[in-house]
């Protein structure tokens, strides 16, 4: 049973927004992963490229603008405006401002985020294009704050 089965029922997107945020505080109590990161900027556009392993939990920050989202391969339960689906790879989406995706990786996965942007660093384009969240367990670059929960 998919560790995102309880977040189906809730449809409404502010349901699925409080349900994700929920997810996030259990993820956020155990040892963390940090996937492969690559981070590319080109004629005004900004590519992040995540690769996870399988059997991974991933929550991510929310977007402030619309952006392409690419399931490039590997198949995950993630969370869609629709509720929980799995999906495989190739697969495309179309992301609204307020966008916060939980996903659990069933194989390994390759993920790519496409956005239009003005800024040509890392730090400063998640600036541009994600909510500040202090809490968020990782910091500029999709990089680990600690390495383990509760790490010094």
């Amino acid at each position: 049973m998919s560790n995102l089965a309880v977040l189906e029922e809730m449809l409404p997107a502010e349901a699925m927004m409080e349900n994700v945020l929920q997810f996030e505080a259990v993820v956020k109590t155990f040892p963390q992963y940090e996937p492969e990161t690559i981070h590319t900027f080109y004629a005004g556009l900004y590519c992040r490229e995540a690769k996870l392993k399988a059997n991974q939990l991933a929550v991510g920050r929310v977007h402030k603008r619309e952006h392409l989202f690419y399931i490039v391969s590997g198949t995950v339960n993630i969370t869609t405006p629709d509720g929980v689906e799995v999906i495989t790879g190739p697969a495309m989406f179309k992301s609204k401002p307020g966008t916060k995706r939980a996903c659990h990786t069933l194989t390994d996965a390759h993920f790519l985020n496409i956005h239009i942007a003005e800024s040509t660093n890392v730090e400063d384009v998640e600036k541009e294009l994600l909510e500040d969240d202090p809490d968020s367990m990782f910091g500029p670059g999709n990089v680990l704050k600690t390495k383990l929960i509760g790490a010094k």
